[in-house]
């Protein structure tokens, strides 16, 4: 199955734009985002995912853990949009275990705070992370993404297709100009 979605970065400092427009979605429909924290563990083996640019990723979601294999990211429609094929499972801790000893290794740890509702059939998240900020996602079809995104007044500018890595990577740009920026007002 393919996931198409796309996703709208807001810096640390933006929390108040955000709290408006979870407030502006709650009003609307009068519905409340169910809260939960995540932890994503990436794994790959000898690069062999990158390489292909997907991903293999255990997720624990409150009490329940799920397998995730991400497909190849195609942005050419103006979406993020690549397979995804996902399973529950019971133990976590011990899949992890497992996919240790076949030589892979957890290449990143991603903690997290995620917001989520389901409207016009799309899931919206609104995910929270210490460091970088806010990441607001809406996951649909290409038309029901739109008309979501139009309902509740969004600033469509904002909403790209964009993977995690490429919103780390506007994070780490705009921090070193802020660091470029305070060491050139510096006397």
């Amino acid at each position: 199955m393919n996931e198409t979605e796309l996703k709208a970065y807001f810096f640390p400092e933006e929390k108040e734009i955000i709290e408006n427009i979870q407030s502006k979605i709650e009003k609307k429909i009068n519905k409340q985002f169910f809260t939960e924290q995540i932890v994503d563990i990436f794994l790959d083996k000898s690069r062999e995912l990158k390489k292909r640019n997907c991903e293999l990723r255990l997720r624990k979601q409150g009490e329940k853990y799920y397998l995730t294999y991400k497909g190849k990211v195609d942005t050419s429609q103006g979406y993020k949009i690549r397979e995804e094929l996902e399973t529950q499972i019971s133990d976590g801790i011990v899949l992890e275990s497992i996919f240790k000893r076949m030589g892979y290794k957890k290449i990143r740890e991603v903690k997290k705070e995620r917001k989520f509702l389901n409207y016009n059939n799309c899931l919206i998240t609104i995910d929270f992370f210490k460091k970088i900020g806010f990441v607001i996602e809406i996951e649909g079809t290409q038309d029901d993404i739109e008309k979501t995104i139009s309902f509740f007044s969004l600033d469509r500018q904002r909403f790209k297709a964009q993977t995690y890595t490429d919103i780390l990577k506007l994070y780490h740009i705009s921090n070193e100009k802020k660091i470029k920026t305070i060491k050139n007002e510096e006397p």
